[in-house]
C-alpha cells in the first residue's frame, strides 16, 4: 500500500478533455441552439456530433477517469447507447444524422472494448495524462523483478514441454494449477498498485507497475494456451 502522505489525488478537472457540466460552445446543426455537454440530441431531438470535449469516460457517464469502474454498469450503458443509436431505430433519419449515429456507435465500441479491460483502461487514463511510456518496457522494471519473471517463464516452459509430450505425468495438473494461481497473485497484486499510483497520481511509478502487470498477463496467455491441447489429451486444468 502506498503511504498516504505521498498521495495526491485527482484534482477536479483531471485532463483537459474533461468535459465543463452544461455549456461548452456547442450548437445544434439543425436548430442553432446551445446543446447540452453532457447530451447526445438536442432538445429540438436531432442526434448531434461528438462533443469533441469527451474522453471513453464521459462516453459513458463516468465525471472522470478512474481504475475503479463497475463493469457491470458500464456494460448495461453500452447496450443502452447502441440501442439508442441502433440503424433500425434511425432510418428514417436523414443520411447526414444516420453517418452521425454510425459514428457514435462505433466511438462507444471503441470506448467500451478501452474501458472494460483494466490494463488497456490504464493505458488510456496514463495517455490521456500525456504521461510518456518507457521506450522499452524492460526499462521500468528492476532486475529483481526480471529474474522472477525469468524463473516463472522457465517452470512455464518447463511444464509445456511435458504437456506437449505424448503422456503427460501424474504432476502435471497440480504444478500448472499451482503455477496458475501464483501467476494470478503476483497480477493482482501489482493491478493492485497500479490502482493506486494512477489514484495517487504517480504516473511514472503507474508505467512501472503497468508493465509488470502486462508481463504476468503475458504469462498467464502463455499458460491458458496450453488447455486446449491438455483438453484434447482428456487432462482438464483449471486456470480461472
Amino acid at each position: 500500500m502506498i503511504p498516504q502522505d505521498t498521495c495526491i489525488h485527482y484534482p477536479r478537472g483531471f485532463s483537459s478533455t474533461s468535459p465543463p457540466k452544461h455549456d461548452c460552445g456547442r450548437i445544434c446543426w439543425n436548430c442553432s441552439r446551445p446543446v447540452d455537454c453532457q447530451n447526445f440530441f438536442c432538445l429540438c431531438g436531432k442526434v448531434q456530433k461528438l462533443n469533441p470535449h469527451w474522453n471513453f469516460f464521459t462516453i459513458f457517464g463516468l465525471s472522470e477517469p478512474k481504475m475503479d469502474i463497475d463493469t457491470q454498469e458500464l456494460a448495461r450503458k453500452k447496450r443502452s447507447l447502441q440501442k439508442t443509436f441502433h440503424p433500425d431505430r434511425l432510418m428514417r433519419l436523414v443520411k447526414d444524422e444516420q453517418v452521425i449515429a454510425a459514428d457514435l456507435s462505433a466511438k462507444v465500441n471503441e470506448a467500451y472494448k478501452i474501458l472494460v479491460d483494466p490494463i488497456s483502461r490504464a493505458e488510456y487514463i496514463l495517455s490521456l495524462q500525456g504521461s510518456p511510456a518507457p521506450e522499452k518496457e524492460a526499462d521500468s522494471v528492476d532486475k529483481e523483478f526480471l529474474l522472477e519473471i525469468m524463473e516463472l517463464s522457465e517452470k512455464l516452459e518447463e511444464l509445456t514441454l511435458i504437456a506437449k509430450s505424448d503422456a503427460p505425468n501424474g504432476n502435471l495438473v497440480k504444478d500448472l494449477e499451482s503455477l496458475c494461481a501464483h501467476i494470478i497473485q503476483r497480477r493482482t497484486e501489482e493491478m493492485n498498485l497500479l490502482m493506486e499510483y494512477i489514484k495517487c497520481s504517480r504516473w511514472e511509478s503507474a508505467h512501472a507497475r503497468l508493465s509488470r502487470v502486462r508481463y504476468f498477463e503475458r504469462l498467464y496467455g502463455r499458460l491458458c494456451s496450453l488447455v486446449p491441447e491438455l483438453s484434447s489429451k482428456g487432462v482438464k486444468v483449471s486456470v480461472d
